[in-house]
């Protein structure tokens, strides 16, 4: 059963020594406090702590011989940041390079666009991408015409031939059941009518016919739906996932301009449910990463106002957990990156306040920094991963709690992810890279450079500093978007110049 009360869980050692199966209380320096947080117990009880305890605490919990938590293990030498080399890897990660992999990735074709092109501009290089060739495959893959009448789907040979094999498994059962069950149809070997009871090969025909028109029905129900949705690539489905993605690349290129903005608006909003979540397609599944998709893709477009907002709230409310964090539905467990989205969400709704517990679950989230990597795991017990450092770091920066990671530790653990031979970042050191954890680490070091110290200077073609300061030569990303913040700035501007 999970305690009510995560603080008395998590912390009861803190009040007495006999219960600690860790380490002995840490000692701590008060003049190097520089924030208090006052956790409540069961009975009134509190417990109070700094900042800095956070990770001074770290280090005494795994001090101890006896506990060992799981971790990586950084290489004896970390490059600086290899900008250049980033570059070459995304700009070369190409069909023609790379063809199995394009294959096999076609349903992550725009998130892997997105990510790719984020990290070009993060690193000022976006120029070397053909933009109108990206902009036309990313308008080709809007779902932009209504769907075909039914009678002219039904008529369709194309068609009925691609429904024959989706029925094969309806048909098998249904031609087990009793005559009653089926459509009235003529027994085929003795010419009888209905009256009679049906031969096997008539049952058989009669249901591959009936669920060919249900299959064909659910199509036309499904392009209807679809309407104004991106695909993750040409000819795909319709899912939210991919339309915030479409949306960002336009966003990148100023390019909103060259799809239906309107049929966009009117997809997402259709995904919402009457209790305030969100499906990511027409087949039903709800998460709240869909609720930041759809709520982020609105307000890029200047729309929020064609979704029930408060209603979302309400839904993002019920997953939170006991521990401050939240989880994909109500009841799910806590992860770094369900974190992230309900609180993009809940920033864009300008809810955070009513409905977060800032200190505690800053304190959840600073506790995804492990002890002897320096990285960020999404879960307690996991190993560290490049791609929290975007999860965790951003949702501490709209809890305004960044200070609480240890900066130059999680930039060296990033840094010692980068491929010095390839190009590109992986998820831990010696892994191979991708552009998903290149974005990602990018856009950790981008956050992290915040903390750096204000009058340092970097150019994009300096490669020289390990440490927080090698943020400082990307450009400052958004935190709830993950886009360039010069491009917030100038699509929110688009928005409000447009309400005039």
């Amino acid at each position: 059963m999970m305690h009510p009360f995560t603080n008395k869980k998590h912390f009861e050692y803190f009040d007495d020594d006999s219960k600690s199966n860790i380490a002995a209380k840490p000692k701590f320096d008060t003049e190097k406090t520089h924030s208090l947080l006052t956790l409540h117990g069961p009975n009134g009880a509190s417990y109070n702590f700094t900042s800095c305890w956070c990770s001074v605490n770290r280090q005494a919990m795994h001090s101890d011989a006896s506990y060992e938590s799981k971790d990586a293990t950084l290489p004896s030498t970390i490059h600086p940041l290899l900008l250049k080399k980033h570059v070459e890897f995304l700009v070369g990660y190409t069909p023609a390079n790379n063809p199995y992999e394009y294959a096999v990735t076609e349903h992550l074709r725009m998130n892997g666009m997105f990510w790719s092109l984020t990290a070009l501009d993060l690193m000022g290089a976006l120029d070397q991408m053909d933009r109108e060739a990206i902009v036309t495959f990313v308008r080709d893959c809007q779902h932009r015409n209504p769907p075909a009448p039914f009678a002219e789907l039904e008529a369709s040979e194309a068609l009925r031939s691609r429904t024959v094999d989706a029925s094969h498994a309806t048909a098998a059962a249904a031609a087990s059941l009793p005559s009653q069950a089926l459509p009235n149809a003529p027994d085929t070997n003795t010419g009888v009518g209905s009256d009679a009871t049906p031969s096997t090969d008539a049952r058989t025909n009669a249901a591959q016919e009936a669920a060919r028109q249900k299959y064909v029905k659910q199509l036309v129900a499904a392009s209807a739906s679809q309407r104004g949705g991106f695909g993750a690539s040409i000819g795909h489905d319709a899912h939210v996932l991919s339309t915030l993605s479409a949306v960002q690349i336009l966003c990148l290129f100023d390019r909103l301009d060259a799809i239906d903005e309107e049929a966009t608006v009117a997809f997402v909003a259709s995904l919402q449910q009457p209790d305030g979540s969100f499906v990511g397609d027409v087949w039903g599944e709800v998460d709240t990463r869909f609720s930041l998709c759809a709520m982020a893709c609105l307000s890029l477009l200047g729309r929020l106002d064609a979704i029930d907002v408060q209603a979302a709230v309400r839904f993002i409310q019920s997953t939170a957990n006991f521990d401050g964090g939240f989880g994909r539905v109500p009841g799910s467990e806590s992860h770094a990156s369900q974190v992230y989205v309900c609180l993009g969400a809940l920033t864009i709704a300008g809810a955070v306040d009513a409905c977060v517990d800032r200190d505690q679950l800053g304190w959840w989230l600073a506790e995804r920094q492990l002890p002897k990597s320096g990285g960020l795991n999404g879960r307690p017990e996991k190993l560290p991963d490049v791609c929290y450092s975007w999860w965790v770091l951003s949702s501490m920066c709209m809890l305004d709690r960044l200070q609480w990671i240890d900066a130059e530790r999680l930039a060296k653990f990033i840094l010692a992810c980068q491929d010095d031979v390839a190009g590109g970042i992986a998820d831990r050191p010696d892994d191979m890279s991708d552009p998903y954890h290149t974005v990602f680490g990018l856009a950790g070091l981008s956050l992290l450079a915040r903390l750096g110290a204000p009058d340092a200077k970097v150019q994009s073609d300096q490669e020289g500093v390990v440490g927080v300061s090698a943020g400082l030569a990307i450009k400052p990303v958004n935190s709830v978007y993950c886009l360039p913040q010069d491009v917030i700035d100038r699509v929110m501007q688009r928005n409000k110049d447009r309400r005039k």
